[in-house]
């Protein structure tokens, strides 16, 4: 939702009760006053006709979609030039399509960044501007919120840490 503005046209073409699409595109919606366009296939033509047809500026999309788009062999004669961003979430990005998609979508102007793969299984994560590009393809990002602390563990150290907090709540 980083970026979004109230003259934005956000695109949904995934499910509207996942995670991703509320803290996305319908989110981003509500909460700056943006345009919300509910795209009713998932497959990558009824996707670009969308966002030729309502000339959308954000797009957040999965892998699989993704990679759908850029495959497609008439993929140039689509008018993207509305397009301020376009993102991926939901699912590992592999470094080949982020790659891809960096010079696809730089080359019309739009800003693409991906990864948020794991970040609606827990606390909500972000990537900001400016980031190196291999942290976006590797990682959720950093928690949105200021006083979110995260810590990978493995089994022994969750089994610790679940004893201490059961034992404190007791």
């Amino acid at each position: 939702n980083v970026g979004t503005r109230p003259e934005d046209v956000r695109a949904l073409a995934t499910p509207i009760g996942h995670s991703m699409a509320h803290q996305g595109p319908v989110g981003g919606s509500i909460f700056y006053g943006a345009s919300l366009c509910l795209i009713e296939t998932p497959r990558a033509k009824p996707i670009l006709e969308a966002v030729e047809k309502h000339r959308i500026t954000m797009l957040s999309l999965v892998p699989t979609q993704l990679e759908d788009i850029l495959s497609l062999s008439d993929l140039k004669r689509y008018d993207l030039t509305s397009l301020r961003k376009v993102r991926t979430a939901g699912a590992a990005l592999r470094p080949e399509t982020a790659r891809k998609a960096e010079v696809f979508f730089g080359g019309i102007g739009a800003d693409f960044g991906g990864g948020g793969f794991g970040s609606s299984e827990g606390p909500c994560a972000t990537h900001h501007a400016g980031e190196p590009p291999e942290i976006f393809r590797t990682s959720i990002g950093k928690p949105m919120c200021e006083g979110d602390r995260w810590k990978v563990m493995d089994e022994r150290e969750l089994e610790q840490w679940t004893k201490k907090i059961i034992d404190e709540a007791r």
